[in-house]
């Protein structure tokens, strides 16, 4: 398995000073595969970095650490999973729905997730 980790340091005024001082630009990649895919909603773009405390970030490494090193097989087939919906623009789109009305992932009935779309007038795509 192949890490590739690229990062730059950012200016940060909105959160804690820890935040602050360890803002970073991150993009990592496992294999050439992003595992930092971003949609932003305000400008409308995928990106293949993530804006975050690198304090958190690291807290969040190190509390997750044992799964991180010692992923199985299933989860691994899982992850690719997550992968093939992130690239479907309509895939994410519809997740984001149903996370939005409470619902686990293929939890929501369709004509829930389309009353919240309908409702709300939220594109489907970007």
């Amino acid at each position: 398995m192949a890490l590739n980790v690229e990062y730059q340091w950012i200016d940060s005024h909105t959160g804690l000073p820890v935040d602050n001082v360890t803002a970073v630009e991150i993009g990592i990649q496992i294999d050439g595969v992003s595992v930092a895919v971003t949609d932003d909603i305000r400008t409308r773009t995928t990106r293949e970095t993530i804006s975050v405390s690198g304090y958190r970030l690291a807290s969040w490494m190190v509390d997750n650490r044992w799964r991180l090193r010692y992923e199985t097989d299933h989860d691994t087939i899982v992850w690719h999973e997550v992968q093939r919906e992130r690239a479907d623009s309509q895939e994410r789109a519809w997740r984001r729905m149903e996370a939005m009305l409470g619902f686990d992932p293929d939890a929501a009935e369709p004509d829930q997730v389309d009353s919240l779309n309908l409702c709300c007038v939220l594109p489907l795509s970007f």
